[in-house]
């Protein structure tokens, strides 16, 4: 609803006239305070203030203005010649205040007009002000605040009283607060008389010019925004004399701007707009944007939250209604690990169910068998377990996780002691007792000395796979006492010692380099995989009647040696680095 402070308070009891200014003067204050954009905390006013017409663009985000006018102020009236005594001209009125607060869109474009003060007229009227206002396009008729001009003052060309300038109307001005412009004083004739002054502008607009009580002047001017112009001023036969100038209106528009204050909890930060202070125009829609950091999830925004679009959204906006102050919360990641075990045993730390605990945790492992079981190991989603194969060890929880800890009941165990007789020795597993779980197949290897050969194992060979190779295996189904036999080589027959007969044989000398090449091919591969070990098992089983037959030729000898063993010896090199790493 419009609110119009009109001017011009005529009361005839003095004290009528006191109460009526006392209301102007609060209604004028009080929607001073209202209708001007106050900054509060975290807040603050952008002005453009215009002197002059232009247009005016609405800035980026901004969709509500406030627009302030004042009119422009009437010229005081001129003086003309006199015989005696003095004439003075009347003041002009000021121009009138109007306000409005406006909603707009961004890019907007207004027309801003600023009234021109009136001009003063040697010897005549002054001329009236011209109104101040914003709208679409210059025509006044169509402003959507407006501010009506000040009127002249009346000359003094025939004596007497001439009427002052009527200040801008309520009637003729546009906006949500409308105040009149202050009228001008009257002109007066006699030897004593001050001309009229300037009617005041509105609402902290300038003042009228003052008036003049001596001597032949132009009136004085009134001061911007909006003040009236003073009356002229002539004594005897001194000369036309023109009012004084009014002063232009003006316009003042503005628009809130406010504070935007952004931090973070530990464990993340706000990447959008960033951490501080930031200023946005009223109505802006800010984006937020919240990241956590490894471990670390969001959680959500507290503080001035009341126009965030999602609290819970790490990736958000905030509309810009007043100061805000936001932080984002952030939080450990939690996960869960959940333990179990097969028969025989259990986890007895952290124990056996599901457990909660922050990402980073490190969890301590603890699995204990019962009597007669042992641990073998974890099994499910063991990829930050430090030892799977460790009934006490540690997870690390950077995830969720199911974990088992497997056991096994303990087989009866059974002892096996081997021995040899002169002419060679047990390299595998050794000579002496060794322990093994029932169904174990253990490795059998009998080197013999320079000089002798392998006969056969003796003892306890019941279930040795060939108790005559020298290679073998033995199943472990009791405690066992085996010995490995040797005899001295015939004379008519080439000491096969190191385990290759025919290689031996051909060389004609167990120390041959190309044995020693044959013998490290043997342990290192053949011997380290099953298939390997049972081919070198069958070899040692047939090969001793060839190695004698090839022995007692020198051309055999000569023949399998080149076409045979020399070829098979050069691979065997030529892929040494591969095999031997």
């Amino acid at each position: 609803m419009p609110v119009e402070i009109k001017g011009n308070i005529s009361k005839t009891k003095w004290h009528s006239k006191v109460i009526h200014l006392a209301v102007a003067l609060v209604l004028v204050v009080s929607l001073g305070l209202v209708m001007t954009p106050l900054a509060s905390v975290g807040a603050d006013t952008q002005t453009e203030e215009f002197t002059e017409s232009a247009t005016f663009i609405v800035p980026e985000t901004v969709t509500a203005i406030t627009i302030q006018t004042w009119g422009g102020g009437g010229a005081g009236g001129g003086s003309t010649n006199t015989r005696r005594g003095a004439r003075g001209g009347a003041g002009g009125g000021g121009g009138a205040y109007a306000n409005s607060i406006l909603t707009v869109e961004p890019g907007q474009e207004l027309q801003v007009v600023v009234g021109a003060g009136g001009t003063g007229v040697s010897g005549a009227n002054g001329n009236a002000g011209s109104p101040s206002f914003v709208g679409p396009d210059t025509n006044p008729g169509n402003a959507l605040v407006r501010a009506a001009a000040g009127s002249g003052g009346t000359g003094n060309t025939a004596g007497g009283s001439p009427a002052g300038g009527t200040g801008g109307t309520v009637e003729d001005s546009i906006g949500q607060t409308r105040i009149a412009g202050g009228n001008g004083g009257n002109g007066a004739t006699g030897i004593d008389i001050s001309s009229g002054a300037g009617g005041d502008g509105a609402y902290d607009g300038g003042s009228g010019g003052a008036a003049l009580s001596s001597g032949t002047s132009d009136g004085n001017p009134g001061n911007v925004p909006g003040g009236g112009g003073g009356g002229a001023r002539t004594w005897e036969n001194e000369g036309n004399r023109a009012g004084g100038a009014g002063a232009a209106g003006k316009v003042v528009i503005s628009w809130v701007i406010y504070d935007l204050t952004t931090s973070s909890t530990g464990g993340g930060s706000v990447t959008e707009p960033g951490e501080g202070l930031f200023t946005y125009d009223e109505g802006t829609v800010v984006d937020l944007v919240a990241e956590a950091e490894e471990g670390y999830r969001f959680v959500n925004w507290t503080g001035d939250v009341g126009t965030i679009a999602d609290v819970y959204g790490a990736s958000t906006n905030i509309t810009m209604s007043a100061a805000k102050n936001v932080t984002a919360n952030f939080a450990l990641l939690s996960y869960n690990l959940t333990a179990d075990s097969t028969d025989g045993g259990s986890v007895t730390t952290p124990g056996e169910g599901t457990f909660p605990y922050d990402c980073g945790d490190v969890v301590n492992l603890v699995a204990e068998a019962e009597e007669g079981y042992r641990f073998v190991e974890w099994t499910g989603d063991v990829g930050t377990i430090a030892d799977v194969e460790a009934a006490a060890t540690n997870i690390t929880m950077s995830g969720s996780y199911s974990i088992m800890a497997e056991f096994e009941e303990i087989p009866p165990q059974y002892d096996i002691t081997t021995y040899s007789a002169g002419g060679g020795s047990v390299t595998t597993p050794g000579e002496g007792t060794f322990t093994y779980d029932e169904g174990t197949v253990v490795y059998l290897v009998a080197e013999v000395e320079e000089g002798y050969r392998f006969v056969e194992w003796t003892g306890d060979v019941g279930t040795i796979a060939d108790f005559e190779a020298a290679i073998t295996t033995i199943t472990m189904h009791a405690n066992y006492e085996i010995t490995a036999n040797f005899e001295e080589n015939s004379p008519s027959t080439p000491p096969p010692t190191g385990g290759c007969f025919i290689a031996t044989a051909a060389y004609g000398t167990p120390t041959a380099e190309q044995i020693n090449v044959l013998r490290e091919f043997r342990d290192i591969v053949l011997l380290e995989s099953i298939a390997g070990s049972q081919f070198v098992a069958l070899y040692y089983q047939l090969s001793p009647p060839v190695a004698d037959f090839i022995s007692e030729s020198s051309f055999l000898r000569t023949l399998v040696r080149e076409l045979l063993v020399d070829p098979i010896v050069w691979v065997v090199e030529a892929t040494g680095n591969i095999w031997q790493n």
